[in-house]
């Protein structure tokens, strides 16, 4: 992660506060049970290794999974593996809930 510490060291001397590295799921992650089993991720997963030891880390990849078995409304677009607008909004609240404990510390 020396990339990122650079990132949040130059982010730092330019008056940036935080830096906060936010990485939602894929659309194979979430939507396992549509994909054949050989196709299935197997952990860890490159978002798992890339993400192993972030202080700042918003982890948005627990909420669609969990979403998908109480949605109706699908969380990405049926044609390609983009967000919709609702898994997108999802996310944003997520950050903005991490970025709300931060701020009251």
């Amino acid at each position: 992660m020396n990339a990122l510490s650079e990132w949040q060291h130059y982010l730092e001397q330019h008056g940036v506060v935080g830096m906060y590295l936010m990485i939602g799921p894929d659309k194979a992650s979430v939507y396992v049970r549509h994909l054949p089993k050989w196709a299935a991720p197997q952990p860890p997963t490159r978002a798992d290794l890339l993400t192993t030891n972030v202080p700042h880390m918003v982890d948005t990849t627990a909420t669609p999974k969990t979403q998908v078995a109480h949605a109706d409304d699908d969380l990405y677009y049926r044609t390609d593996t983009h967000w919709n607008a609702l898994d997108a909004w999802q996310a944003f609240t997520h950050l903005m809930e991490r970025l709300q404990k931060t701020t009251q510390r």
